[in-house]
């Protein structure tokens, strides 16, 4: 493809080391089924459950050893979806799905495949309310406190704000409502709710393989196709899986492969290195992350296909952060001056990449005022429990008092309690927030130009700077003040998760790069698949990556069950 060919997708693939190469001679033993599904996350689950309810026999190949009641552990605890009997039930909804998937490819640059996301958006609240019709009756999983929906304050959905729309859609398995700061997820009942559909699957059928390592595709040559998988048992031998429809690779991200993250996400490595991070410290940022380790990836690249091209999005995270979220405060950079429309949570992440750090959140006693505007991108605060923001009120109050040591502020979104309060700082003035700040006398000086030339645009209601929203052209002039600093320096790895994959058609079909035509037998779904993001992690609703995986494997399945 030529000099210009993006590094991981069509050029050089020495990054993934040399193809394993296996043969039956090789196994010990074959297990055969209709599909095989490399990977028992939430695409995987989803994809056995609705190929075993068509018809299909059903084998899962899962790298993590199951418990002695079949779980392991799963990632995540929100659902992003839309239209469920569920939400609909609650008030949220029916809404325009047609508009949902435009805001989608708005927020991704429309670098991603449309009917992959109409896919998403159009079956996730069917998957949902099925999930919905395994939970027991007796249960409290859905039960206020353990499973809420995320909220804004204005309650009228599509909630608009910075140019970009918000939907409530976000079921949220909190597993409690916790006074105390609590390590990401630790508490979720996601796995619980996940694992009602691995058990309904098993039950008819569909067998697990836990602890077993998916290694290569069976296929005679690269492009061709594919008709099973060479995998380890636990014990290291090889057992060939024989597929007589399809392969599923559903195997998650990447992003505990520091090789693969350095080579196919091209802007994390550039942010990196103009940081002084290389690809060793980044690969072992990387392993830090206990992330998956791309093997349905992998797979995939070695048997033909190939990813995203450009554009290749992570759930790094980035923006203010703080007890506040994504909360339209007033941000200044090191220099002491604003840089972006706040109102647009969803720039946050490059803007901040590209200013000088730290970045601070500043806001005063009316800090409620600039929560109200808030729409349910991931991180906003989330009025759905009010519980969480009784709590932030109940610490604010005693920030002044603490003086320069500041005082931890519990976070107004659960999803965002990852084990450490944050600091927040506060002063009966502007100047005195500046000498807390730190600033030298140039910079307290632009800062307090900048707070007066923003007061003054909110006498006018107009942000003549960076087109804030004129409702939340909200002044900063009633004491105490407030900041919380952010210095965030982008790192080698992806967070949370790389968002980039294998491309598809639109049922899923991986294609070949030679030809961009489908390799037989061969499909992808969740973080395996592309077309879904682009730029950055797009949250409409939050929880929507999780969403997509579940939604993704609960339609291929049905595809497969009816198509292969």
């Amino acid at each position: 493809m030529g000099r210009w060919a993006p590094r991981g997708t069509t050029g050089d693939l020495s990054f993934l080391g040399e193809k394993p190469q296996v043969s039956d001679a090789d196994c010990t033993s074959t297990v055969t089924a209709d599909v095989i599904i490399v990977g028992g996350g939430h695409a995987g689950i989803q994809c056995a459950k609705s190929a075993i309810e068509g018809g299909l026999s059903v084998a899962v190949i899962e790298r993590l050893a199951a418990d002695d009641d079949g779980t392991y552990y799963l990632r995540g605890e929100d659902v992003g979806h839309f239209n469920s009997q569920w939400l609909i039930n609650q008030g949220f909804g029916p809404y325009d799905t047609e508009e949902i998937v435009m805001e989608f490819a708005k927020r991704s640059g429309f670098c991603v495949n449309l009917e992959l996301i109409r896919s998403y958006v159009e079956n996730s609240g069917a998957m949902f309310d099925a999930m919905v019709d395994l939970v027991p009756e007796d249960s409290d999983i859905l039960d206020y406190g353990q499973c809420n929906v995320q909220q804004c304050a204005e309650g009228v959905y599509p909630h608009e704000l910075g140019g970009y729309k918000t939907w409530a859609g976000t079921a949220q398995f909190r597993g409690g409502i916790f006074e105390d700061e609590i390590p990401m997820a630790s508490a979720s009942r996601l796995p619980e709710f996940e694992f009602l559909a691995k058990k309904h699957a098993e039950d008819l059928g569909a067998v697990w393989y836990n602890g077993y390592t998916a290694v290569v595709l069976d296929q005679a040559e690269v492009g061709g196709k594919v008709s099973g998988v060479y995998a380890t048992d636990p014990d290291g031998n090889y057992v060939k899986f024989a597929a007589n429809k399809a392969v599923v690779l559903a195997a998650g991200d990447f992003g505990g492969d520091g090789k693969m993250v350095w080579n196919i996400c091209e802007e994390v490595r550039s942010m990196a290195m103009l940081n002084g991070v290389t690809e060793d410290t980044a690969a072992d940022q990387c392993a830090s992350m206990a992330g998956n380790p791309g093997t349905g990836h992998k797979m995939g690249l070695w048997a033909g296909g190939y990813l995203d091209p450009y554009f290749r999005a992570s759930m790094e995270g980035g923006g203010a952060q703080g007890p506040l979220g994504s909360a339209p405060l007033v941000y200044v950079d090191a220099h002491g001056r604003r840089f972006m429309n706040e109102c647009q949570p969803v720039s946050a992440q490059a803007q901040f990449r590209r200013t000088t750090l730290p970045v601070y959140s500043i806001w005063d006693a009316n800090w409620e005022e600039f929560v109200k505007v808030c729409g349910t991108d991931h991180g906003s605060p989330d009025w759905g429990v009010p519980e969480y923001i009784e709590q932030v009120r109940e610490d604010m109050s005693h920030v002044v008092d603490a003086g320069a040591d500041g005082y931890p502020v519990r976070s107004s979104c659960y999803t965002e309690r990852e084990g450490s309060r944050n600091i927040v700082h506060g002063a009966n003035t502007l100047e005195e927030l500046a000498d807390m700040m730190g600033l030298d006398a140039d910079t307290k000086a632009t800062f307090l130009d900048t707070i007066a030339e923003y007061n003054k645009m909110c006498e006018d209601q107009h942000d003549t700077l960076f087109g804030r929203d004129a409702k939340a052209m909200i002044p900063l002039d009633t004491p105490p003040y407030y900041y919380y600093a952010t210095d965030r320096q982008p790192a080698g790895n992806t967070g949370m998760a790389a968002l980039c994959g294998l491309i598809t058609d639109n049922n899923m079909n991986v294609l070949r790069v030679s030809d961009k035509q489908p390799i037989e037998g061969l499909y992808a779904a969740g973080n395996c698949l592309g077309g879904r993001y682009a730029l950055t992690y797009a949250t409409p609703v939050a929880g929507n990556s999780v969403g997509q995986a579940m939604t993704n494997g609960y339609v291929l399945g049905k595809y497969l069950a009816q198509n292969a």
